[in-house]
């Protein structure tokens, strides 16, 4: 974890969710008759870190390469970063009841200033992420 330069003293607090790998996989109640459901799919937490990795892709990237020393070690992360990316995007591409809202999370993505780049255009506004599910 990282955090961007700061002129002030800042303080972070971390917190770790984790989910109960039992729990119902909500992708069972989705529909094609309401077009919301395929955009809360994709924020679904067991969707949500590929989410994250491909919105974030350049920012993380650029993390990685500030935050070690060893070129050796910045080789191999940025590796595994490649690997996660392309993995993610084979994941959620799969999600049948979700293509458009993959779509449009690639275009977001594409995004270069990262201020604009959020899941409140269209559709995603009407989703909740709900961490607990």
């Amino acid at each position: 974890h990282r955090t961007l330069p700061s002129k002030q003293p800042r303080y972070a607090l971390n917190v770790w969710l984790h989910i109960d790998p039992q729990a119902d996989d909500a992708t069972q109640t989705l529909t094609h008759s309401d077009p919301v459901n395929e955009y809360q799919c994709m924020l679904q937490a067991k969707y949500l870190k590929c989410a994250a990795k491909i919105l974030y892709d350049d920012e993380w990237r650029q993390s990685i390469i500030e935050s070690h020393q060893q070129q050796s070690d910045i080789e191999w992360l940025l590796n595994t970063h490649n690997n996660d990316v392309t993995i993610c995007h084979k994941v959620l591409s799969s999600l049948q009841q979700a293509k458009n809202a993959y779509h449009t999370m690639q275009d977001i993505a594409s995004i270069k200033d990262i201020q604009h780049r959020y899941l409140m255009h269209g559709k995603w506004q009407n989703c909740t992420i709900d961490w607990m599910c």
